[in-house]
């Protein structure tokens, strides 16, 4: 690829903003992991899936102390508008289960900025469902389950508009 193909101007500007607002997402993959401290921990990637920031990726450690309850709390409210619920958790899954049910699941974050060595960082701060409810596909909120402070949203999220084809779409022969 040559230098004249790279906008080098947005992909400065993607590198360098720091998304904070709400934003609609999907979990693209979730790994069952331990944190540094040894505990189990599923890493997950998010895909916004619509607005100005389409496409753009997200990570997430959703952390499992067994041993702190306000903890784990989170980590349930967390699941539950991911849609795991009660009747999920009661099959006793594994880590790997967890993880894997996470994929492909919709919600609404909130997203924060937080220093880490020195530069800013997007952080999620709040998780709510996804219209069509916990874990559910489309966009919006409805509610929220919070990780800590809500920041101050600065980036705009566009909500798509149907558009209906003046004429009908011709059948799908492999269907």
């Amino acid at each position: 690829m040559s230098d004249s193909i790279i906008n080098w101007s947005d992909l400065h500007k993607d590198a360098t903003t720091v998304l904070t607002g709400d934003f609609p997402v999907v979990v693209t993959s979730a790994t069952a992991s331990q944190s540094s401290t040894g505990k189990p921990m599923i890493k997950a990637t998010l895909k916004i899936e619509s607005g100005t920031f389409a496409g753009r990726t997200l990570f997430n450690n959703f952390n499992v102390t067994a041993d702190n309850p306000s903890a784990m709390r989170i980590f349930f409210g967390q699941m539950s508008v991911l849609g795991l619920n009660t009747a999920f958790w009661n099959s006793n899954p594994t880590l790997e289960q967890v993880a894997a049910a996470l994929v492909g699941r919709r919600a609404v974050v909130t997203v924060g900025s937080r220093q880490w060595q020195g530069t800013d960082r997007e952080q999620i701060e709040n998780w709510k469902p996804a219209v069509g409810g916990p874990g559910g596909g489309g966009q919006g909120a409805l509610g929220g389950f919070s990780t800590g402070p809500t920041a101050t949203p600065q980036a705009a999220v566009r909500e798509p508009v149907a558009v209906q084809p003046s004429t009908p779409a011709p059948a799908d022969p492999f269907a």
